[in-house]
């Protein structure tokens, strides 16, 4: 028979230096016990029991015991339910052995319709055998599970080798065996739905901490509730006692009036309080915005007149250069007149001068006629006045010296 244990189960199947396999060893000596010492992965244990069926069993009885002496268990909960739930042993804790059986054998295990497998469970109370419908990883092998007392497991034990000693050792022989893996059986009973708390074996120490927790958290609650109906009988029994007096009536009336009204007071200060905040809140808000409006405002008048003060600069500027452009043309223009006047003055003064030439020149070649119809070559009449004696004047000297006359008043 092969039966695989995580690699923790195994430790204590092999013990230190192999101690407790040697007891087991000595314990039933006409049985043949291997398993596989692989370390370096943490790699599931293969227990390997040969001999015959009743060997055999006695061989898992013991195993049973040892695991217990040690202190491991399962945690399983009673059945309540199902056929052969009066049947199950408890008088010990629950030890879980799984077997692996080659895939063609577990027919004969099962029979029709599981009628086989329940009978066995309900005959030899057991809490479960059952044969999970998977193959253990990549093997030709199914997982059957005996959960149970020791003496339960014997029992099932002697069945299920009478029902597989003709086939056995065949069919393991024809079939591709489970070789160990790291984890291969927790990740197995994982898929299965299996919880962890079922797949290795626990400290009998821990469930009995546990338990003792529950109990005194338990004991505390109870104390706890004990307590706190106290309190709510004396509470009740005091109420019923003022009011079954008109005196305590009064004097519960007045004093709940007394807080009633302090209520009242201190609802209305609370009001007041929270009022006068939620106004200066809102003063607080209104100043901020008016003096954000405010900022905004300035900012914008500061920007009004700084575009006025350019465009003003700008209107200013334009009219300088008009006015200088118009300046130039003026100031050339009074150049040019002044020009203009002064070569006037030069070709006055130049004519005057040519005049008088020319007439010299005319004395010199004709002589002096007095007569007024005489004309002269030039064209041009000639005066001369007797009080200055001979000298010539030209009718333009004429005019000037009559009109200077006719200033100061005096005579020609």
């Amino acid at each position: 028979m092969r039966c695989v244990f995580p690699y923790e189960d195994g430790g204590i199947i092999i013990g230190l230096r192999g101690a407790h396999l040697s007891k087991l060893r000595r314990a039933v000596q006409a049985v043949d016990w291997r398993i596989s010492n692989e370390t370096n992965d943490r790699q599931d244990r293969i227990l390997v029991v040969r001999g015959t069926v009743g060997d055999i069993a006695k061989a898992f009885c013991e195993l049973a015991e040892h695991f217990i002496s040690q202190g491991m268990y399962v945690d399983y909960p009673p059945q309540t339910r199902g056929r052969g739930s009066k049947e199950v042993d408890v008088s010990r804790p629950f030890i879980p052995i799984r077997l692996l059986m080659p895939h063609k054998t577990c027919g004969a295990i099962i029979g029709q319709k599981s009628e086989t497998l329940i009978n066995t469970r309900i005959n030899c109370a057991a809490r479960r055998v059952y044969v999970y419908r998977e193959r253990i990883a990549d093997s030709r092998e199914r997982v059957v599970e005996v959960v149970g007392t020791p003496k339960s497991i014997a029992r099932v034990m002697e069945v299920l080798g009478e029902q597989v000693a003709r086939t056995l050792t065949n069919d393991q022989a024809e079939s591709d065996l489970y070789i160990p893996e790291r984890d291969g059986l927790r990740k197995f009973l994982s898929k299965q739905g299996v919880p962890r708390s079922r797949v290795s074996l626990e400290s009998l120490k821990s469930s009995n901490s546990d338990k003792s927790t529950k109990e005194t958290t338990e004991a505390t609650g109870s104390s706890s509730r004990k307590n706190s109906e106290r309190k709510r009988s004396r509470s009740r029994s005091r109420s019923a006692s003022r009011s079954q007096s008109p005196v305590n009536d009064r004097s519960n009336s007045r004093s709940r009036s007394r807080d009633q009204g302090r209520h009242r007071r201190s609802s209305r200060r609370h009001r007041r309080h929270s009022h006068s905040r939620s106004q200066s809140r809102s003063e607080s808000r209104s100043r901020r915005k008016r003096h954000s409006s405010k900022q905004d405002r300035d900012g914008r008048r500061s920007s009004r007149h700084t575009g006025r003060n350019r465009r003003s600069r700008s209107r200013d500027s334009e009219s300088s250069r008009s006015a200088s452009e118009s300046r130039s043309p003026s100031r050339s223009r009074n150049a040019r007149s002044s020009k203009r006047r002064k070569s006037r003055g030069v070709g006055r003064e130049k004519t005057e001068t040519n005049d008088r030439t020319n007439h010299e020149s005319v004395e010199d070649d004709h002589p002096m006629d007095t007569s007024p119809d005489s004309n002269k070559p030039n064209g041009s009449e000639i005066f001369t006045d007797s009080a200055v004696g001979d000298s010539v004047w030209t009718k333009s000297e004429v005019a000037v010296v009559a009109d200077q006359n006719a200033i100061s008043g005096g005579s020609w």
